[in-house]
């Protein structure tokens, strides 16, 4: 290809990347998300940069006609500073990397091959600008503080800022649309509260006396950090140093930063974790077996829980997988998977959790169909019922109990696990329309949307059918509708002849009952397990002596 031909070429290419990304002749303005963070605006040329000799206002990619540099993998390449098609912009690029795209989308046309650092590889590129606040929002500079907590979610900090001045630094996620997320820097604070008698300073709950939980965006201005409108700051350090012995005031409220709430002993950094084999997939993200350094340096085996955010259903992904795991915190008993804590400094985000080498209970009762005694199979109904017991001692409702959301150990010890659902209350109304596992439901969760631990009681009894029934699915043959309508007529499933008398009869009245109110808390039902194992081990052991006083008497 001629000079000129590239050259016309490369032209066209700035034209489709000028008006897919909107550099056109005006600046039309898109409406901001809040007040704050990094504003999102078509612009001109000229608003990209300033004079020479001037920071520039916007950090972007361009993403066509550039030279990779250091690293590249398939779906992301860092680029050298300052490419083509504005070739004066050189001295203020920032070094970042692409976002992977979708080859049938048609945003993303085809590179040619050596414009990747893989010389026979293919790579896709986007045609229109994304706009990166060149603040260091990849965590690599937050992270100099021991007081930032990553994507640390608001529900956790009531129980981190507990006195007057406490504060910690984080970071929010707001989408703007489907091709840039926006990152803001908050710093969370517990302020003083001015309330006086006209009325200002007051909360629609009234005065705040002790104190009031504030989440303080961190403006950028140009270079400029700032939380006020009339102070602005060269660096994060600086303006964080200056509200040490400052006092801000904001609308109604003052702070003051007196302590710096560090990381707690269950928040860990990415760097302290090491991933190994994949277990598992799932519409959350994927299951990998891998190391966790404690704080006391030790390293342990781990299963880690990876939550893949992506666009606008990543803040929600956060505060679902964080809820779980503060629940699961509160927890601490042999027959409940264990929580380590999470690394959330950047992403993706991990849970970490005992690693169960048995894998999932369900799986495990499968696999080894015929070869399980009632005796095992009792004892596993046994200790999930103990784990479930122990949830319901900490006011836990589980909720989506089932031979899947089990795991047992090498040792064949059963833990609860799969928290997801989980809610501390003793009932709870459904009032939006939810997938439920309706095989495992109790009837009023069917007719009603409730759930109770009562109800967990009933699924337990279903999950019971599942053991001594070797992983069998629960009303095998029919239907959701078809169950639906059983279990709301009083039918349930029927306990295969394997299992004990004792535990057939108790199963059918006591935990199968329609009736919630005559229906057995779990701590009987832990107590009629406990016995059933106990007498079968007495029929074992009359049985081997009967045995042997068989073998006895032919030998005599």
């Amino acid at each position: 290809m001629s000079a000129n031909d590239a050259m016309s070429t490369h032209q066209k290419i700035v034209k489709q990347v000028e008006e897919k990304s909107g550099v056109v002749n005006k600046v039309e303005e898109k409406p901001a998300v809040g007040e704050q963070g990094l504003r999102q605006k078509t612009k001109t040329k000229s608003d990209l940069f300033t004079k020479d000799d001037e920071e520039p206002k916007y950090a972007f990619s361009h993403f066509y006609n550039v030279t990779h540099g250091d690293e590249c993998t398939t779906n992301h390449h860092i680029m050298d500073k300052g490419q083509e098609p504005y070739p004066s912009a050189t001295k203020y690029m920032q070094v970042i990397k692409c976002i992977s795209g979708n080859s049938n989308d048609s945003r993303w046309p085809r590179a040619e091959p050596n414009q990747c650092c893989s010389s026979n590889e293919t790579s896709l590129r986007p045609l229109w600008y994304q706009f990166i606040d060149p603040g260091g929002m990849d965590g690599s500079m937050l992270r100099n503080f021991d007081f930032y907590h990553g994507f640390l979610p608001r529900e956790d900090l009531p129980s981190l800022l507990k006195q007057v001045g406490d504060y910690l630094l984080r970071v929010s996620e707001v989408n703007n649309d489907s091709t840039i997320i926006q990152r803001d820097i908050i710093l969370s604070i517990l302020t003083e509260y001015n309330a006086d008698k006209s009325g200002e300073g007051r909360s629609f709950m009234g005065d705040v006396k002790t104190g009031k939980l504030k989440n303080l965006v961190i403006k950028r201005q140009g270079s400029m950090y700032q939380i006020e409108s009339n102070r602005a700051f060269d660096t994060l350090r600086e303006l964080i140093e200056f509200y040490k012995t400052n006092t801000g005031q904001l609308n109604m409220f003052t702070f003051l930063l007196k302590n710096p709430i560090k990381l707690q002993s269950w928040e860990y950094l990415h760097s302290d974790v090491k991933e190994g084999v994949l277990l598992g997939k799932g519409a959350f993200g994927e299951v990998r077996a891998g190391t966790l350094q404690l704080k006391t340096g030790e390293s342990i085996e781990v299963a880690i829980k990876i939550t893949k955010c992506s666009s606008d259903l990543c803040k929600a992904k956060i505060k679902e997988m964080m809820r779980e795991a503060r629940l699961m915190r509160n927890f601490n008993h042999k027959n409940i998977v264990r929580i380590y804590g999470v690394a959330v400094d950047k992403q993706p985000l991990y849970i970490l959790l005992e690693l169960v080498s048995g894998g999932s209970l369900q799986s495990f009762l499968k696999a080894n169909a015929g070869k399980i005694d009632v005796r095992d199979k009792i004892r596993m109904c046994l200790e999930a019922a103990q784990g479930v017991a122990y949830l319901h001692s900490q006011r836990c409702m589980h909720r989506d109990l089932a031979a899947r959301n089990c795991l047992i150990t090498n040792d064949r010890v059963v833990k609860v696990s799969d928290f997801g659902l989980s809610l501390i209350g003793t009932t709870y109304v459904i009032r939006t329309r939810t997938k439920l596992p309706i095989k495992w439901l109790a009837p009023e969760t069917i007719s009603t949307f409730t759930f109770s631990l009562k109800t967990d009681v009933f699924s337990f009894g279903v999950m019971a059918y599942e053991i001594f029934s070797d992983g069998a699915e629960p009303w095998e043959g029919k239907t959701n509708a078809e169950v639906k309508v059983a279990v709301t007529n009083g039918e349930c499933v029927q306990m295969p002849s394997c299992c004990p008398e004792l535990l057939r009869c108790f199963i059918a009245t006591r935990i199968f009952a329609n009736n919630p109110e005559m229906r057995a808390e779990m701590i009987e039902v832990v107590e009629t397990f406990q016995r059933a194992y106990s007498e079968s081990r007495t029929f074992r052991m009359r049985r081997k002596i009967k045995s042997f006083m068989q073998d006895v008497s032919r030998l005599s």
